[in-house]
C-alpha cells in the first residue's frame, strides 16, 4: 500500500470519527494538520521493511489509535512510532524529534520545548552506539480533545539497564519537577516486583501538564496488585475501578503472564512542579493472551467494565475501523481510577498498515 493511499485511509478515518460525534465537537484545522504530520512521518519509509524489533506493535504497524471511554465527548488519540524501518535506534529518535519540531511549528509552541530537551538528554545516552541494545526509543501521540484542545504526548522507553540504573535515571530526570519517586514509592514498587518500563509526558497550551510512570509487573495476581496500589495510590478508589474487574478477569482466565499488565501512576504538573499526590492510577492489560484463548469471553469482560455509553462507544469505534481499514485488533485495555471515578481506554491496531519483517 502506498503512502498516499494510507494517508487517504487515515484522513477518512478522522473524518468518519468526527462525523460520528455529531454535535459534540468538530476537530479544528490545526488538529487535522497535526494528525497528517504524524501519519506521514509514520509511513514515510519507502522500503516498508523493518530490521529492528518494533516497540509499539510487534508486527511493525507504526500507527495506532485509542479512545477514552469514560469522558464525554470521547477523545481520539493517535500513537505513532516514527522510523520503524530505521535500522538504528538513534535514527528513530532523531526522526521522532524532527516530527516533533513540525508539530510544534504547527501549534506555534515554543516554551515547553526546553522540557522535552531535558527529558531526552537525561533518558537517552549521548553516545548513540549505547542505544544499540535498547528495545524502542520514543513514541509520539496527539489527542484531539473537546473545546479544540490539543494534547501532545511523548512516551520514552525505559526498558534498558538493571533495576537500579532505571530508578537512578527516573530520579535524575524528575528531580527539577519535585519529589515523586521517593524512597517509599520505590520500595513499594520493588516489593511488588514492578519494573520501570517507560515515562510519558503530556503537553497542552505549550506547557508541561503531567508525567506518567509505567511499570511492568512480574507478579500479576490481583492480590499482589492490590497490595501495590494500597501503598502507592491510597487516595483513589482502585479497589472498585481496577481490582474488582481484575479479579473477575483472573477468575475467567487464570493468572496473567509476567509483564502482561503495566501499572502507571499519573501526576499533574502545575507551574513546572509536580503536585503532591497521584491524580490517576491505571492498569494496562495486554489483550493478546485473552483474545487468543477466547475472544468472545474477553470482549464480554471488557463490556462488563464499561457503562452503557462506553459500550456503545467501543462498538462504534470498532465499526469505524472496519469501514476504513477492514478491521483492527484490540491490543490494550486500560482500567483506571481517578478522583472523579473510573477511567477506561481501549487501544487498537488498525489492520493492513504493518511493515514487513526482513
Amino acid at each position: 500500500m502506498s503512502q498516499n493511499s494510507i494517508i487517504e485511509k487515515t484522513s477518512g478515518y478522522v473524518a468518519a470519527f468526527e462525523e460520528s460525534l455529531a454535535s459534540s465537537y468538530a476537530f479544528n484545522d490545526t488538529q487535522k494538520k497535526i494528525w497528517d504530520i504524524l501519519t506521514k512521518a509514520a509511513f514515510e519509509s519507502e522500503s516498508r521493511i523493518f530490521t529492528r524489533e518494533p516497540s509499539l506493535f510487534h508486527d511493525g504497524t507504526p500507527l495506532g489509535t485509542s479512545l477514552c471511554l469514560t469522558e464525554a465527548p470521547f477523545r481520539i488519540r493517535a500513537l505513532a512510532e516514527i522510523g520503524v524501518c530505521n535500522s538504528l535506534l538513534s535514527e528513530q529518535i532523531d526522526d521522532s524529534l524532527r516530527t516533533l519540531i513540525d508539530i510544534y511549528e504547527t501549534l506555534n509552541w515554543r516554551k515547553s520545548a526546553s522540557s522535552i530537551n531535558w527529558f531526552c538528554s537525561n533518558i537517552f545516552p549521548e553516545d548513540p552506539t549505547k542505544l544499540e541494545n535498547w528495545w524502542g526509543g520514543m513514541w509520539l501521540g496527539v489527542v484531539m480533545g473537546e473545546n479544540s484542545k490539543t494534547e501532545l504526548r511523548l512516551y520514552f522507553n525505559l526498558r534498558s539497564g538493571n533495576l537500579q540504573n532505571r530508578w537512578e535515571k527516573i530520579m535524575k530526570t524528575l528531580e527539577p519537577f519535585g519529589n515523586f519517586a521517593d524512597e517509599a514509592f520505590r520500595k513499594a514498587s520493588i516489593d511488588s516486583t514492578a519494573v520501570p518500563a517507560g515515562l510519558g509526558i503530556v503537553f497542552s497550551d505549550d506547557e508541561l501538564k503531567g508525567i506518567r510512570l509505567y511499570q511492568g509487573l512480574e507478579k500479576t495476581g490481583s492480590e499482589q496488585i492490590a497490595a501495590f496500589l494500597q501503598k502507592t495510590a491510597q487516595t483513589l478508589d482502585w479497589e472498585k475501578e481496577i481490582n474488582e474487574p481484575l479479579r473477575k478477569l483472573e477468575n475467567l482466565f487464570g493468572l496473567s503472564a509476567p509483564q502482561s499488565i503495566t501499572v502507571s501512576h499519573d501526576i499533574k504538573v502545575t507551574d513546572s512542579r509536580l503536585e503532591n499526590r497521584i491524580s490517576r492510577v491505571k492498569a494496562d492489560i495486554n489483550c493478546t493472551r485473552y483474545t487468543n484463548v477466547n475472544a468472545d469471553l474477553f470482549e464480554d469482560w471488557i463490556l462488563s467494565a464499561l457503562d452503557s455509553k462506553g459500550q456503545k462507544a467501543i462498538q462504534n469505534f470498532a465499526q469505524l475501523h472496519a469501514q476504513q481499514f477492514g478491521g483492527a485488533s484490540l491490543d490494550y485495555f486500560s482500567l483506571g481510577a481517578q478522583k472523579n471515578g473510573s477511567h477506561r481506554t481501549v487501544y487498537v491496531k488498525p489492520s493492513g498498515l504493518a511493515y514487513s519483517c526482513e
